[in-house]
């Protein structure tokens, strides 16, 4: 539990709360077993990839990076061995449901053309804006604790 990995929800755009948008990552930590406490504290960081507005799209998709056990790993980038989860979630009656991707082969090929993306786009931990300015996570962790 206590391992470092980035998990990736993919959302419908139409479907994202604008009031919360932690309503995923709050489902996400309950259905792995995690207190939702967890976003109280700097264990983890969250990185949320809106749609694109200049792609047209028939059902944009939004993207909740969630760097899980941020202090496990001391890079500002992942590499292509790095633990990634990545979930489908939905509204189904009005309530948030998390899927797992049944096509192992879609699978696989989809998530190696998201973190083609996420994995450059997203420094570990951190906003790109602090990895921009030199900030590593430690410095970012204290930046914000204080």
């Amino acid at each position: 539990m206590d391992q470092a990995k980035r998990v990736i929800l993919r959302l419908r755009e139409a479907e994202q709360d604008e009031e919360d948008l932690y309503e995923p990552v709050r489902l996400y930590l309950e259905k792995n077993g995690r207190s939702v406490e967890e976003l109280n504290s700097d264990r983890h960081f969250v990185h949320i990839q809106p749609s694109n507005p200049d792609i047209p799209q028939v059902d944009p998709k939004i993207h909740i990076i969630i760097d899980i056990e941020v202090d496990k790993f001391t890079g500002n980038h992942v590499n292509a061995d790095f633990p990634h989860e990545l979930y489908r979630v939905r509204r189904v009656d009005g309530q948030m449901t998390m899927f797992t991707f049944k096509n192992a082969v879609w699978y696989s090929n989809f998530l190696h053309k998201l973190r083609a993306i996420t994995d450059e786009a997203y420094p570990w931990g951190m906003t790109t804006y602090d990895y921009r300015r030199g900030n590593s996570v430690e410095t970012h962790t204290r930046t914000v604790s204080n």
